[in-house]
């Protein structure tokens, strides 16, 4: 009989956040096999990516392993990162119509969905793979499916996703395959990306990818790492966040995206080309359950006050924003609005805890 319980406590434990420059999405932890799982997709055409856990400091990793077929990808796990095993359960233990959990990525921290496995799908490529009563977003890919036992049933991804009334992950069968076949040939790769031919299903290291063909079966097969170029507003961005003091590499989030830590607040920075703004959001702490009419009061002083910068609420999190159009920004003005934003949210935000009795994001 399945535990009603909610596995939220075990599912943060082994949950990450991944990000390039072109991507961003999530991975979890199995510590058993020193990996983390992620998707491919994610991390293609990378030798290093970025990864975060819920209330850590973000660490750059080594994709280890790229299964285009499966959509599934290894990264190297980092060795101070502990977390519980836990099971990986395979097809012939799954039920469906059961309650399980995947999760969203909002602005400060993960949020953990429940949903239901409503069926398992064979698709014409013979693979299996669990039907979700739910929509499934990029940045929700690489995240698990998990059961109301901390079964690890699945990994999510929205290259499976159809439509917008359910989704499909691959069952974790694949990945226990996947992990199995890495490990036996392991010490053969010596440090070297692997990458697995999707005819003859060789695992080929970057080494013997010369040629772009599978040493095995002769197929076109190749290994591309790309150096990523900023460019445009992109490139006067990542200059203004080099000389504010921040490493852009760790800073990067997807395309146009960059995240900041400073002090305790955690600044999230994106260029919209539509329209041509540059947005800087400093989440500082969130309201209370029953906030002071004192708090919303500083705020709106605050903002009469401030020159550049401005205190809104969004949810129940309490913000400080800059807002740059791109004709105006260049390295003396946007210096200054930027640094100016980072050194005001590690300022206020401990000012509106200890003060005026607001929450710290993570408590």
């Amino acid at each position: 009989m399945i535990s009603s319980q909610q596995p939220i406590s075990s599912y943060q434990d082994i949950l990450v956040q991944v990000a390039t420059p072109t991507s961003v999405g999530m991975g979890f932890l199995l510590p058993e096999w020193k990996v983390i799982v992620t998707c491919e997709h994610i991390v293609r055409g990378n030798e290093n990516v970025v990864i975060q856990r819920l209330e850590s400091r973000k660490t750059f990793v080594k994709v280890l392993y790229l299964d285009n077929s499966l959509d599934i990808a290894f990264l190297e796990l980092p060795e101070e990162w502990a977390a519980n095993s836990l099971e990986i359960a395979t097809l012939s233990n799954i039920e469906t119509e059961i309650p399980v959990w995947i999760a969203a990525i909002p602005e400060s921290k993960a949020k953990i969905i429940k949903t239901e496995l409503t069926d398992t799908i064979e698709q014409t490529d013979k693979i299996t793979y669990l039907e979700l009563d739910i929509p499934v977003t990029s940045d929700q890919s690489g995240c698990p499916v998990m059961d109301s036992q901390s079964r690890i049933l699945g990994i999510n991804s929205a290259m499976y996703s159809i439509n917008d009334t359910f989704a499909f992950a691959l069952a974790s069968d694949y990945i226990i395959q996947a992990l199995i076949h890495f490990y036996k040939k392991q010490q053969s790769f010596h440090n070297q990306i692997v990458t697995k031919c999707f005819e003859c299903h060789y695992l080929a290291a970057a080494s013997e990818l010369k040629h772009e063909k599978c040493p095995n079966c002769g197929k076109k097969l190749s290994l591309e790492i790309e150096n990523y170029e900023p460019e445009g507003i992109a490139r006067t961005i990542e200059n203004l966040l080099e000389i504010t003091g921040h490493n852009v590499d760790l800073t990067r989030k997807g395309p146009n995206s960059w995240e900041v830590e400073r002090g305790s607040a955690t600044i999230h920075i994106i260029y919209n080309e539509s329209d041509g703004y540059i947005v800087g959001d400093a989440i500082l702490c969130r309201l209370s359950q029953e906030p002071r009419q004192e708090l919303y009061q500083y705020l709106l002083q605050q903002n009469y006050l401030l020159k550049g910068l401005n205190f809104s609420i969004k949810g129940s999190e309490i913000v400080l924003s800059v807002l740059i159009f791109e004709r105006d920004l260049n390295m003396e003005t946007g210096s200054i609005l930027l640094q100016n934003l980072f050194e005001r949210a590690d300022y206020y935000d401990n000012v509106l805890v200890e003060e005026f009795g607001a929450e710290w994001l993570f408590k």
